[in-house]
């Protein structure tokens, strides 16, 4: 099998039996935390006036969670910190998600692909193996930041494909892949550390106080959770 990466989600090119796709600070790892404490169902919806629709037509039971620059726009339920819901205990049964890019990356993932896994550094072990279930050509895909490719998901991503290599050897890596690959491992002993320098975005959300989503994102292997989407008539859904 061969593993493609894409900076960025405009850059998806081909056709994937599988995408793997990361937003690491903080869409997917909002996600994995949501899924692990017991949400059942995710819409995922690009634009903030279609979640707010969706919601509308799906009723009150739903929570409409997101973000635009960091905070949750207007007649949203919440924002996208992992930590929030963490620290909540427990997790809405049923979320319309809609994120600056990490909703996005994923709605594009599933029109080159069949799935698309959204990943963080809390199941990489999990999600290599559902990337070894995958036979054909699979693409890492991160979401970047407001079009730009991002510091913090090219080392998850390279982090992904550490445990992909380690389980199977002659997994074919692009030039890309084994880019990221070779990012991580430089950095796998401090994580964190490496992630809040050489993230501009990183630092932003420290600065609006959301310093314990950092740490919550760069926890490694903290569940086995990883769950596909599948396109839907908004944009993506993910069932448990």
């Amino acid at each position: 099998m061969r593993v493609e990466l894409f900076p960025v989600p405009s850059r998806v090119e081909g056709i994937f039996e599988g995408c793997f796709v990361v937003d690491m600070l903080r869409a997917t790892t909002q996600i994995s935390v949501l899924l692990e404490m017991g949400c059942r169902e995710i819409r995922l919806v690009s634009r903030v006036e279609d979640a707010r629709a969706l919601r509308g037509a799906l009723g009150d039971t739903w929570a409409l969670l997101g973000e635009r620059g960091g905070v949750p726009p207007e007649g949203f339920d919440g924002g996208n910190s992992p930590w929030e819901v963490l620290s909540a205990g427990e997790a809405p049964l049923r979320v319309v998600m809609c994120t600056t890019n990490g909703t996005g990356a994923l709605v594009r993932a599933l029109e080159v692909g069949a799935r698309a896994y959204p990943f963080c550094m809390r199941n990489l072990s999990a999600a290599a193996l559902r990337v070894l279930s995958h036979r054909g050509s699979v693409a890492v895909v991160c979401a970047g930041h407001e079009g730009e490719s991002s510091y913090e998901d090219l080392v998850c991503a390279g982090g992904l494909l550490d445990r992909v290599i380690r389980l199977d050897p002659l997994v074919e890596l692009s030039d890309r892949a084994r880019g990221a690959l070779e990012l991580y491992r430089s950095v796998a002993g401090d994580v964190r550390g490496a992630i809040l320098e050489g993230s501009s975005h990183a630092r932003y959300l420290v600065e609006l106080g959301f310093g314990a989503d950092l740490d919550v994102a760069c926890l490694v292997d903290a569940t086995e959770v990883v769950c596909p989407a599948e396109a839907a008539e908004w944009g993506g859904v993910i069932r448990r």
